[in-house]
């Protein structure tokens, strides 16, 4: 070949600048942000369909040469920018894009659309403008289980508008060749462009070589953008990933569009979770000349959604524990209340009945150790009753430290480190040290042949960036109980805190030790996780909102003996379950009360219309019908003022709720022939 004909014509290198600016605007179409450039003049060079799309503007103001303060005008003519004096709004703006600064600020525009606005100068004068839309990340926690449909959906829109803009654009190259000057000199504005946006953006020809790539690549695969042109693309991802993309590869050099997500291991080490598109790129007589590669990093899209996935699963299972504990309250106060009964009567006659005292003992202390797992099982679900108070954590770790020392024993040191400044704190004493409890044992039983267990607190802001922990910002107070124990696998720490999950041996737990903790911790407020590895011990973050009060008030509950004291008054029982009614309404037979009995609102209401001599309403919180138990207790006492109330629950929470809300008394379910007693004595008799 001679020397002429090697070198190409002013014609030819001015086709192969055109083929390059084309497949560069056709990458960019596919970009989710928009974009402007503006010469030194404040004259519109190029932009893109999604400009469009974002700030609304109608395609016959949007050409090449449009002036920037037509556009700025445009915007204020239909209230972009909010009220106030339309020609000041276009004089401050046309003053600051003559003395351009970088900038980056969020808009709200008037339909409710967040735009994201970078600006940045360019070296030979004017500036580039990239408009990000927002909304979506803006709303991402409420839509983490739609997103990847919509980014199908985008990828769909995209893959149409492509095919289009790609015949747009052959018909404007054919046409517009004495525009390849202006397009040699935008071209580094059009890879600054490209550099700037956070995806990899990339184009493959049929041989499977490099056509473009943007600076992403450099970051993913440690390659330069330029020295990847004419690369071979199974030499640049490498053949473990190859393997992985090369289906969905030749699919889109056949013509099929495609995606596929997949991990990537940086060159910076770091592991990053990725969807790719694949995209055709067709010639004017629809032959397949390569394609697209779009990738975005999904890692903390992925993050947050498993984040997302455990939080229902543990909210479905409170809800499920929550209904199982109400209905197991009402079983056993039948049991623990038939077996109380029938062990007073037979202990009258007690040698002749020694075999079935005991046996009756027996059922009993079975039927406490039911009434202790659905407590645990009610506080996992965040339904128990808590009396919290405003507490001091320096106070509460050293009388808990003293306990745990005789609880561990000798082979386990124990350290506390609590800052000297730590805020209060509202909560449940009693329940809270039950965590710390909880806490000790299972790290006990993680070192078996001795370790240290160090309990810290301090005072932590969260930010509302902080996206990793599933607590609302603000300011909290941060307990830290760290063992050098065994440690746990993410397996195993991913289900730590459901109820019944355990690795010790059959008989050695109930598993119910991090639920309670988990329960207590999300009903006051707060947020907890586990930080662990295998053979590296095990932290357990306790999160509790900070409280700004200095004392709280709590209804003491009356006085009352140990015996089970008795009258002669009538009351009205109103409980759906009829077992349970039979219960209840035989032991205060026994006890001496007159007993009327109602299995509804409504009923219970006619009955008090009809009898005056009643003295006590003793009703369950949740009845059927139209009147729940609560309308039922302020109703009657709003009708009959002189009426004694006093509520029964197997919510706990729901009892101390209503025992705020109507300054009444309740009773908590399961409970025994003494417990009814004293409760119905004491409301009678309170004045």
């Amino acid at each position: 070949m001679s020397e002429q004909e090697r070198t190409p014509t002013s014609e030819t290198g001015e086709l192969a600048m055109t083929e390059r600016w084309s497949l560069t605007l056709s990458a960019l179409e596919h970009l989710e942000q928009g974009y402007t450039i503006f010469d030194r003049q404040l004259r519109l060079v190029a932009w893109n369909q999604r400009f469009l799309e974002l700030l609304g503007f109608p395609p016959e103001l949007v050409r090449v040469g449009t002036p920037f303060g037509a556009l700025i005008s445009y915007n204020v003519g239909r209230g972009e920018y909010g009220p106030g004096d339309a020609q000041v709004q276009l004089a401050e703006r046309l003053k600051l894009a003559e003395f351009f600064k970088p900038h980056r600020f969020e808009r709200t525009r008037p339909d409710g659309t967040v735009l994201e606005i970078c600006g940045n100068p360019i070296a030979e004068g004017g500036f580039i403008t990239l408009y990000t839309d927002i909304t979506l990340r803006k709303q991402a926690e409420i839509e983490l289980q739609d997103s990847r449909s919509r980014l199908e959906t985008r990828v769909a829109e995209r893959t149409a508008e492509l095919k289009t803009l790609n015949t747009q654009l052959a018909a404007e190259v054919a046409s517009h060749k004495q525009t390849a000057a202006a397009l040699r000199d935008s071209e580094n504005w059009i890879r600054s462009i490209a550099d700037a946006v956070p995806a990899l953006i990339a184009y493959v020809d049929s041989a499977l070589r490099y056509g473009f790539a943007n600076k992403k690549h450099q970051d993913w695969f440690g390659v330069a953008p330029t020295a990847m042109i004419g690369r071979p693309f199974q030499e640049i991802v490498g053949d473990i990933l190859y393997a992985q993309l090369q289906d969905h590869v030749q699919a889109a050099l056949q013509g099929t569009e495609g995606s596929v997500e997949y991990q990537i291991t940086t060159v910076a080490g770091g592991t990053l979770e990725v969807c790719s598109s694949f995209i055709p790129h067709y010639s004017d007589h629809g032959q397949v000349l390569g394609f697209f590669m779009l990738g975005q990093d999904m890692t903390e899209y992925q993050h947050a959604q498993r984040a997302l996935n455990r939080v229902q699963r543990m909210e479905s299972i409170g809800q499920l524990t929550g209904g199982i504990a109400h209905d197991f309250n009402n079983l056993l106060t039948l049991v623990m209340g038939s077996l109380a009964f029938l062990k007073k009567h037979l202990e009258k006659d007690h040698e002749a009945m020694t075999e079935w005292l005991k046996a009756i003992q027996t059922a009993m202390n079975a039927a406490r150790c039911g009434a202790e797992l659905i407590r645990r099982l009610l506080a996992f679900s965040r339904q128990q009753s808590l009396k919290p108070k405003v507490l001091s954590l320096a106070w509460q770790a050293s009388e808990l430290v003293d306990f745990l020392r005789r609880t561990l024993g000798e082979t386990i040191s124990i350290e506390t480190h609590i800052a000297e400044e730590v805020w209060n704190i509202l909560a449940d004493p009693n329940q809270l040290m039950n965590a710390l409890l909880n806490l000790a044992i299972n790290a006990r039983d993680a070192m078996p042949t001795g370790g240290k267990l160090t309990i810290r607190g301090g005072n932590v802001t969260l930010d509302p960036d902080q996206t990793d922990l599933d607590a609302s910002p603000g300011d909290y107070v941060l307990l830290t109980v760290t063992d050098t124990g065994v440690g746990m696998s993410p397996e195993v720490a991913e289900h730590a805190f459901e109820p019944f999950f355990s690795t010790k041996d059959p008989g050695a737990g109930t598993g119910l030790g991090l639920s309670m903790v988990y329960g207590f911790v999300k009903q006051s407020g707060g947020h907890v996780r586990i930080q662990s590895q295998p053979g590296n011990g095990t932290a357990v973050e306790i999160y509790l909102p900070r409280t700004s009060a200095t004392a709280i008030d709590t209804m003491p509950e009356p006085k009352t003996d140990d015996g089970q004291p008795e009258g002669d008054e009538t009351i009205l029982l109103v409980e759906d379950d009829a077992e349970v009614r039979q219960f209840i309404h035989r032991v205060l037979d026994d006890l001496g009360y007159t007993v009327r009995e109602a299995a509804d609102g409504q009923a219970a209401l006619d009955i008090l219309a009809a009898d005056r001599t009643i003295d006590l309403l003793l009703s369950d919180l949740v009845i059927p019908g139209r009147i729940s138990g609560h309308d039922l207790l302020r109703v009657a006492q709003h009708r009959h003022p002189g009426i004694r109330v006093l509520g029964m629950s197997g919510y706990p929470d729901k009892a101390a709720q209503e025992r705020a809300l109507l300054g009444c008394r309740m009773l908590d379910k399961p409970f025994q022939q003494q417990d009814l007693a004293r409760a119905v004595r004491g409301v009678l008799e309170q004045a």
